[in-house]
């Protein structure tokens, strides 16, 4: 089962109730298999930078699989595309 959450400065998407009880957080994230957190973000350069561009577009997305309950494996992935393509 794949759900969405939206994270924000006040809001931590399913775990911003269960923050007030450490037991109920615990048992609710012994349920959790893999979590993928995406985000995006815009990095603007100096103009006497020396890049291609002075403005990226980056898309960021970490994968955490807790299938082995012994380890958390952590893939990283990332885009960056200049902001006027």
């Amino acid at each position: 089962m794949s759900e969405i959450f939206n994270i924000t400065e006040t809001s931590i998407g399913p775990f911003t109730e269960l923050e007030k009880d450490p037991n109920a957080l615990k048992k609710e994230m012994q349920k959790v298999d893999s979590i993928d957190v995406e985000y995006y973000f815009v990095n603007k350069l100096p103009l006497a930078g020396t890049a291609e561009s002075t403005c990226y577009k980056w898309e960021v997305v970490q994968k955490y699989d807790f299938h082995r309950r012994s380890s958390v494996r952590l893939t990283l992935a990332f885009d960056k595309v200049p902001c006027d393509s």
